[in-house]
């Protein structure tokens, strides 16, 4: 009975290392020079020549005579503070003087109609909302110290996720640091080289950087235009019949927000979601400026249209413009939110959301749960802050409003603050 090392398997061992090719005999000796020389250095050592050791006296006198140095300035005096408030209202027409609320003080002017915030419905300035933030500053101090995926998790970031993904209706939730970077994130997550995104021209600075960061094949199709997005579909299809391989090597998306930015009008999100089905494409919404103003409860496009939120394979947005806070959101599928805990470049190398935003988020969701459904919450404060454009003559960007039909305050009046205001306000532009 041969052994393991018997003389003819160590001769068909070395028949087949002759026959190797030369560089990678050359590369295994290299590793053999390497292993022996790294075995036979000794531990290092840092030189400690020419260092005096310290005494446990020297240590402690050393320690008392440390000053701190502060990381910033020292805070300005009162009077340093009126000096450089004076020099701005010199120098600017209006200033605000006071916390960037739905009414500000600006000038000689008190509760004046702030229209320089995305503050829709006042939770920046809300005290309930500061004092569950102090609160949670004393547990958890001021930042997260890193990344999500590192040690920036917290237990608040997962309440949060969870109440969000509650709020919206969905099965699960992922939140970023930054609002902006969330889109210009998630569609690079899904969108690689060569897919296909068709996209409406109105869409947001922070889609369009998704968009160009993905590297895909853009397609534009006219703002809100069902008919032109239909024939860029149908155009793409015309494409694939002399390419038959190509949709199974694409990922196909059409990118749209619910409510848009720069326009102030709704997508048509029902055509678009039949379409999508004939096409079989996916759909990415952004619902930055609807969630908290569209629908009943101020949960979103879905709930004001009466729409499966799982027609809607991602869709997310930011914090900032209702729920008062720092950060962005994207709901949709485990599969979905999962997928971007490592694929997603806002959420794995950002620092993780501070703490205290968080808790503004689930605070900001939590006070309409509790307020909104009796006519007079948070988010039905959308519809009374626009009672002055129906009540007085305000000079506005385009024109001044001139005529309007006068209504009691019923938040009641429709399913959501946005339909509210369309029915008590008949504003007419000049």
């Amino acid at each position: 009975m041969q052994g393991i090392y018997s003389i003819e398997f160590l001769t068909e061992q070395a028949k087949a290392w002759v026959s190797m090719n030369q560089y990678q005999h050359l590369l295994e000796l290299m590793c053999v020079l390497l292993s022996i020389y790294f075995w036979l250095q000794r531990a290092y050592k840092p030189k400690s020549k020419g260092k005096k050791k310290l005494t446990r006296e020297e240590i402690e006198l050393a320690c008392k005579q440390w000053k701190s140095v502060p990381l910033g300035e020292p805070p300005h005096s009162a009077a340093e503070v009126a000096w450089k408030r004076n020099s701005l209202a010199a120098e600017y027409d209006y200033v605000m003087k006071s916390e960037s609320r739905e009414t500000v003080d600006v000038a000689d002017v008190k509760g004046a109609l702030n229209l320089a915030s995305f503050n829709f419905s006042g939770l920046q300035g809300s005290d309930q909302v500061k004092e569950a933030c102090a609160e949670t500053m004393k547990h958890y101090g001021c930042g997260s110290c890193g990344p999500r995926g590192f040690y920036g998790t917290t237990d608040v970031h997962l309440r949060c996720e969870e109440r969000v993904a509650e709020f919206c209706g969905s099965k699960d939730a992922i939140v970023y640091s930054f609002g902006t970077a969330t889109m210009s994130s998630v569609i690079p997550a899904f969108c690689k080289r060569d897919d296909v995104l068709i996209c409406d021209e109105g869409v947001s600075y922070a889609v369009q950087a998704g968009c160009h960061l993905s590297r895909s094949q853009i397609h534009w199709f006219k703002h809100n235009d069902v008919e032109d997005l239909k024939r860029i579909l149908e155009d793409i299809r015309q494409a694939d019949v002399a390419d038959p391989k190509r949709p199974s090597r694409q990922r196909r998306f059409i990118v749209l927000e619910a409510l848009y930015t720069d326009y102030g009008d709704f997508s048509p999100l029902k055509e678009i979601i039949k379409l999508k089905k004939q096409y079989k494409y996916r759909l990415i919404v952004d619902e930055s400026n609807s969630i908290g103003v569209l629908g009943a409860s101020g949960h979103g496009v879905c709930e004001e249209l009466d729409i499966p939120r799982d027609e809607i394979e991602v869709s997310g947005g930011d914090f900032s413009p209702a729920l008062g806070t720092i950060g962005g959101f994207i709901v949709g599928e485990r599969i979905v939110v999962n997928h971007q805990r490592l694929s997603g470049a806002g959420y794995c190398f950002s620092a993780a959301q501070p703490p205290y935003l968080a808790t503004a988020a689930i605070e900001g969701t939590d006070r309409d749960s509790l307020t909104c459904l009796l006519g007079f919450g948070v988010f039905g404060s959308v519809l009374t802050n626009s009672f002055p454009f129906c009540s007085h003559e305000l000079v506005g960007f385009r024109g001044r409003i001139t005529s309007c039909e006068t209504a009691t305050v019923n938040a009641q009046v429709s399913r959501s603050p946005v339909r509210g205001m369309r029915k008590i306000c008949r504003g007419t532009w000049r």
